[in-house]
């Protein structure tokens, strides 16, 4: 890749992120649209519907652009080989799928319109995810700003659809789920478009007949199945709301959990900019611990900064955009939209401190190693559900996430194989000790309304958080030149 763009942590995190800030405030104006328009129970079922087949179809994406992104930046010449032949793989595996969705979609239900939302809804996920192919090819050759150009149009186009059907009256659950594929249609080729010219440009060696693609996938395969598990995460305890306490309860926690995954384009972005950057200088040792050092660094200092920045976003913009039966207190509950989001927080600080750490891990030759990591995870994240959901309801859902995501952090500290260097380990303890005191003052703030107190509304809390930023702030041994070179 010596006459071509290299995949740079800062540069690729900046891109993404920036698609990501734009997407974010694009969201929530959809999110706005759809509870403005649809009843309670109708945007609960939005809600259901559209994460049971984002859930269902991430048997498409088979791994296989993490595999790409893993070791796409290794051997550059290989990645529109790479590309194709696993996109050969997901279409396979649609074609197979999509037949018992249609038939159920067509004859399962009456009303015609239900049937329409239901498969337009599949098909963008659907595309969603065979799109993510050619996408994450774009990152691993150095190109990340082109990928965020077209999240971004993938976005930009579902919610200027959304706002017409909205203008014009047209505003039923057919007519959002047909924008939603559209949209995914549209934005789909583009990418696939911008991918090939790059990937042509490019010295591309085909992959040899003697050597066997499959084989390789099917070693991975452990690797790629597990990759369905974060989002499942996300989504699980959504699914079990909608099974204990009913959807109306899971359209209020979703208000709250759109402003938690907005904040997750942070995590998500770093993770998808540090894998390529990673897999670069994988036969590198030295150059691998300088790239994990400065990641872990940056992991650390934006912690606080987006719990401060997202404590008053949260607590002035749910109220102002959202219909209040989906933002005040239910009867029986004892917890608000904005005390939710504030005792999901710590899922979020958690999934973004682990960040170096699991990308690490996935570098692993035994890729059963990450498997295992996200799977107990999950086992983890739905046996406290189970436990506190029928009992807690809200409360415990979103305890039950913040759990999870701790697990897989205490996990990756051992797995990433970064604890037997002196300053990784130094770093891992401090941000440790930081990420324990932003929990515990997230859940205190958030169950403050139960505690009349002065001390434990705001005392302790304040303290937990100034804690935690001087321990995260304190400077590296030579001072802050290693952070600004993240950014070179």
């Amino acid at each position: 890749m010596t006459n071509q763009r290299r995949p740079e942590t800062g540069r690729d995190a900046q891109a993404l992120l920036g698609a990501e800030g734009v997407n974010i405030i694009l969201g929530i104006i959809s999110q706005i649209i759809l509870t403005s328009t649809l009843l309670d129970v109708e945007y609960g079922w939005w809600v259901i519907v559209y994460d049971l087949f984002a859930t269902l179809l991430l048997v498409l994406d088979f791994g296989i652009p993490t595999l790409i992104a893993r070791d796409g930046p290794a051997k550059p010449n290989r990645i529109r080989s790479m590309v194709h032949y696993g996109l050969r793989i997901q279409c396979r595996i649609a074609v197979f799928i999509f037949p018992p969705i249609i038939l159920i979609a067509w004859f399962g239900f009456e009303n015609v319109e239900t049937s329409i939302a239901i498969l337009s809804l599949a098909i963008g996920a659907a595309l969603m995810y065979l799109s993510g192919t050619h996408r994450v090819a774009l990152r691993a050759v150095g190109e990340a700003r082109e990928e965020a150009i077209a999240r971004v149009i993938d976005k930009l186009l579902m919610v200027g659809g959304y706002a017409v059907v909205w203008i014009i009256g047209q505003d039923g659950l057919m007519q959002f789920a047909m924008v939603y594929a559209g949209a995914a249609i549209v934005s789909t080729i583009y990418v696939v478009w911008r991918s090939e010219r790059k990937l042509v440009t490019s010295i591309q060696q085909e992959i040899h007949p003697n050597e066997d693609m499959k084989t390789i996938l099917i070693r991975a395969a452990p690797f790629a199945l597990t990759l369905v598990v974060l989002p499942l995460m996300a989504r699980m305890d959504k699914f079990l709301l909608a099974g204990f306490q009913g959807l109306e309860l899971v359209a209020v926690y979703n208000i709250a959990w759109i402003v938690l995954m907005a904040g997750w384009a942070v995590p998500r972005s770093i993770q998808q900019a540090l894998l390529p950057v990673f897999s670069d200088v994988i036969e590198n040792e030295s150059m691998l611990l300088t790239e994990q050092i400065r990641a872990m660094r940056l992991v650390g200092l934006l912690t606080p900064l987006g719990i401060f920045v997202a404590l008053p976003i949260a607590t002035i913009g749910l109220p102002a955009l959202f219909p209040n039966s989906l933002v005040e207190m239910r009867p029986g509950e004892g917890i608000d939209a904005v005390s939710l989001f504030v005792l999901m927080l710590p899922a979020w600080a958690w999934g973004l401190l682990s960040s170096p750490m699991l990308e690490s891990t996935k570098l692993s030759k035994q890729t059963t190693t990450y498997a295992r990591v996200i799977l107990i995870g999950l086992v983890v994240n739905f046996g406290a559900g189970l436990l506190l959901v029928p009992t807690l309801s809200l409360k415990g859902a979103a305890i039950s996430t913040t759990i999870g995501h701790l697990c897989i952090y205490l996990q990756t500290i051992r797995t990433s194989g970064m604890w037997n260097n002196s300053q990784c380990r130094s770093l891992m303890i401090s941000q440790l000790i930081a990420g324990t005191l932003l929990h515990v003052a997230a859940t205190i703030l958030a169950l403050s309304n139960t505690i009349d107190t002065e001390l434990m509304d705001w005392v302790i809390p304040l303290g937990c958080f100034v804690s935690a930023t001087l321990i995260v702030l304190r400077p590296p041994e030579g001072g802050w030149p290693a952070i600004r070179q993240i950014q070179a």
